[in-house]
């Protein structure tokens, strides 16, 4: 080997010595304290400074390549009402992925997460409007969007603890309060192109309470857009059918609902101590469910209509002819196990029957089993094993035919 070429090698050496040596020194870096509080507040005053309303992030971590830590979470809207708060937000993500437009979150964890989402009157506008606005580009409409190059989203793990939504919509007369104590899945598919497809095969839920009320029957084409919540990507075709959802198992514990609905005079309640299902096919577009398996264990169900006030509405040409939209749902079961559980329905606008009412009726304490249970709009049927309930007059029946 000549002068020259020992020259030129050491030079190559040196080079590719100090890019590993730069590239080292940049991850030791970031994982020090104090760089990563001064990111974190580096990231705090260029969102402030966007958006116009206070943004504060306590600590970043970044574990280098892929792993991504905020902690101590905090954002306003522009009424000064908290937006998002959290405890902490955990992403492992795919970085190099990101340059072929791909999002690959491997896991994501939320805990302590708050949100409060409004849409108000007469504007029609969410309370995170502002924000989108805030980052989006100048709209060029001689600009045509390349299909080709959408993003594509894949993700794995998901947890949540302690995650809290609150919404309120009052162009669709709807609000909503859900905590969700704890839930985790692994997701096999996730597509938000179309109509949007989703395979979880396993979801586990302990604890979620949910309070939903709506005093507005809800008017065609008043529903939330994708584009109102800042997606404008072609790929997500605005498509009247329903997502595409697949889920094996379901393992649900200590759940709470109650739903109203004001301007029918319904309120409902479903609290579960335990429900495991497994489920063979959902397509909410066939309104086709097929379920293998369902154990129920301890729950409370009430289906409450109030006395609704008669309203004569006068005869027009818009309203004499009246035709109802058709259901169509198609639900199996092969094996059903019901332990403990309380049924209320009542309905005070029918008069009440001597004898058994049918439409007031409150059984405590329902334990079965059933096969083969089949339900369409036009038959039920099923065959019962086992069936001990009990009515407050003391009526039980035990053990029929069918």
């Amino acid at each position: 080997m000549n002068k020259f070429s020992r020259i030129a090698l050491k030079t190559l050496l040196w080079i590719v010595g100090s890019v590993i040596g730069l590239l080292l020194l940049i991850i030791f870096l970031i994982r020090l304290p104090s760089v990563q509080n001064y990111i974190a507040g580096k990231v705090t005053s260029y969102v402030e400074g966007k958006i116009g309303t206070p943004f504060h992030i306590g600590s970043i971590n970044i574990e280098f390549p892929k792993k991504l830590v905020l902690e101590n979470i905090y954002l306003e809207d522009q009424s000064r009402d908290t937006l998002v708060a959290g405890e902490a937000i955990k992403v492992d993500i795919n970085m190099m992925k990101l340059l072929n437009n791909t999002v690959e979150i491997q896991q994501l964890e939320a805990t302590g997460i708050t949100a409060k989402i409004r849409r108000s009157l007469p504007d029609s506008s969410f309370n995170f409007d502002y924000i989108i606005k805030a980052f989006a580009g100048p709209e060029n409409k001689d600009t045509k969007t390349d299909t080709s190059s959408a993003m594509v989203f894949n993700m794995d793990k998901v947890l949540f603890e302690r995650f809290h939504i609150v919404y309120a919509d009052d162009v669709i007369g709807t609000s909503a309060d859900v905590y969700l104590k704890h839930f985790n899945t692994r997701i096999k598919k996730f597509d938000l192109t179309k109509n949007m497809a989703f395979d979880l095969p396993k979801i586990n839920i302990d604890g979620l309470s949910a309070v939903v009320t709506q005093w507005n029957p809800v008017q065609e084409g008043t529903a939330p857009s994708v584009e109102d919540f800042g997606i404008t990507d072609s790929t997500a075709i605005v498509t009247s059918l329903l997502p595409d959802i697949g889920i094996n198992t379901a393992d649900l514990k200590n759940i709470n609902v109650r739903y109203e609905d004001k301007s029918s005079k319904l309120k409902t309640k479903f609290a579960i101590q335990k429900l495991y299902a497994e489920i063979n096919s959902i397509d909410l577009n066939k309104e086709h469910v097929a379920i293998e398996k369902i154990n129920l264990e301890g729950s409370d169900a009430e289906v409450l209509f109030d006395k609704i006030a008669q309203v004569t509405k006068p005869v027009t040409e818009k309203n004499t002819v009246s035709t109802p939209s058709k259901i169509n749902w198609v639900v199996s079961v092969k094996d059903i196990n019901i332990n403990d559980t309380h049924v209320w329905y009542k309905d005070d606008n029918q008069a009440r029957m001597k004898g058994f009412d049918y439409f007031n009726i409150k059984i405590p304490a329902i334990n079965t089993s059933m096969n083969d249970l089949y339900y369409s709009a036009d038959s039920i049927s099923g065959f019962s094993k086992v069936l001990n309930c009990q009515r407050p007059l003391g009526f039980r029946n035990q053990r029929p035919k069918s």
